[in-house]
Order: C-alpha cells, then structure tokens, then sequence
C-alpha cells in the first residue's frame, strides 16, 4: 500500500464510479420471470431476495470460470525451453489443470501445482449458460444431480470448458445437498469460505465471488484484471499472490458488502477499457490521477 496516502484506495474507488457509474453486478432473474424471456430485465446485486437467486448465482460463478495462466504458470512452461508452440493436447492438459504432474513428450516430467489457473471467461458467454439453465429449470440443486452429464454439457456449451464446468456444476449441487444455502448463510465468513474452497474445482475467487456476490459476505474478489491494473498502478507486485491482493483491499476499505460488490465490478469495467491488450495500461488515466493525490 502506497504510505504516502492510505486514502488512495478509495479515492480511487470514487475516480471509478464517477467516471463508469454503478455497475449493478452480479445480474440475477427477477422473481418469477424467466431469463430466456428477452423483456425481462435482470436485477442486480443486493437486490438478490431468494435462494433461487443465489443459486443461479453459484452457478453463473462456476460458469464464468476460465482459465488464464498464473504468472508461476508462465515460469514454469518457460523453463521446459521446448522451443516448438504447444501442441492441442498439450496445451488442453495444461489448461484444465487439474492434475498435480503432466509429461510433455520429450522433455522430463514437470511438476505444476493444480491450483495454477484463475478464473475469468467473458461473463457475456457464461450468461447465454445461466439463460439456459433458466430456460431448462435448471436452476435447482436436484434437477443438476439428476440431468445427464451429457445434456448438462449442451445446456451450458456457450460458457466454455463445458466437461469440466458441467462437472463442476454437480460438484457444487452435490455439496449443497449437504450444506444448504441458508446454512451457509449463517456460517461465519472464514468457516464458509474453507467449506466451498474444500469442494473440487472451486477455487479462490470463485469462492470468493459465491461468498460476495451470492451470500453478500464481506470479501474482496480478486481477479486477473485487479491484479494487471494495480500492479500497473504500483501498489503490488505483477506476481503477488491472491491473498497479497486480497489484504490490500480488505485492510485499507471499510468492510461493506456494496463496496465490495461495485468496486470490483469497476475494476473489471476499466480494465477491459485500458489492460485488455498489450502493453497494458499505457494509456490508463489513473495514472495521472494517483500522481496528483
């Protein structure tokens, strides 16, 4: 954190808002509509008012995942020098990044962490899968338990990594047979938030995002974009690992679930103005912003 001025923050927060305006993330169906109906406008954030709500939640968090690589990641595949592009099968074994160990051919086994993705496909994508749950009834712990695994992967094809997002998706209705919404809920920040992390591909930030943007629990949500933006702005190393960037957020904000939930969304919004393409940030007004405070 910048000691010259632990008010940066969050005048950076207001910089964002003024400048983008409420974001209203994360869009949910209003009560009793359909999301497949095109005159139904989703409400947003802590409008969220029943469990329906939050589990389409859940799950629009589980189908935004994607993967892009962890700077330790790009390290690691740097150091096998292949000197050849990866081929398909190589690159679909790394991306899913579920396993502990893989074997290129004709190099020495290497050894990668399964935790080495993080999440973040094009929300545009994994809303047309919501849509589709919506429109199939699907938005139900035991219709995901009962539907095929097949007919879960066409039903959420748009999303992307549908095999794994579909088994995801039952992985998350399985643990919510056992551990409701509404118990959850009532969990303490920290005892829910190792329950969801223990459940087999979610990891931080989607926990993260269920804990906020579902439970409206108080956690920041960190993300590939958080981490380009302020490690541009100086404030944190590029390689910083999750909970470095996390502690900079929750030690220097008030705790509260709205601020939370629009500075995040705000983040993203700049991000995809001024750090989708390399070289980042370079023409990023914050820059000249903080330089003033």
């Amino acid at each position: 954190m910048r000691e010259d001025n632990p008010n940066t923050l969050d005048k950076i927060y207001t910089w964002l808002f003024n400048n983008y305006g409420p974001q209203g993330w994360w869009p949910v169906t209003p009560v009793g509509s359909c999301r497949s109906d095109k005159s139904v406008t989703p409400v947003y954030g802590l409008a969220i008012k029943n469990e329906r709500q939050r589990l389409e939640v859940m799950f629009g968090c589980v189908l935004a995942q994607g993967t892009q690589w962890h700077p330790n990641v790009v390290r690691a595949m740097q150091q096998l020098k292949l000197g050849r592009p990866f081929s398909k099968q190589e690159l679909e074994v790394i991306r899913q990044a579920e396993i502990s160990r893989i074997s290129v051919p004709g190099r020495h086994e290497t050894k990668l962490n399964k935790h080495i993705v993080t999440q973040n496909t094009a929300w545009i994508n994994a809303e047309k899968a919501v849509v589709e749950l919506n429109k199939q009834d699907l938005i139900d712990v035991d219709r995901i338990l009962k539907i095929s695994h097949s007919q879960l992967t066409e039903v959420i094809k748009s999303a992307g990594y549908y095999n794994e997002k579909a088994k995801k998706l039952k992985n998350i209705a399985r643990f919510l047979k056992d551990c409701p919404i509404a118990e959850l809920q009532r969990m303490e920040l920290a005892e829910a938030r190792e329950l969801l992390l223990s459940v087999r591909g979610v990891g931080r930030e989607t926990a993260d995002s269920i804990l906020l943007y579902a439970l409206n629990k108080l956690i920041f949500v960190v993300d590939a974009y958080t981490r380009r933006v302020f490690s541009n702005l100086g404030f944190i190393r590029p390689d910083a690992d999750y909970d470095e960037v996390q502690a900079l957020f929750m030690d220097n904000l008030p705790h509260e679930a709205r601020l939370f939930n629009e500075y995040h969304a705000l983040i993203v919004r700049h991000a995809k103005t001024y750090y989708s393409k390399k070289p980042y940030g370079i023409r990023c007004p914050l820059r000249a912003f903080i330089a003033g405070l």
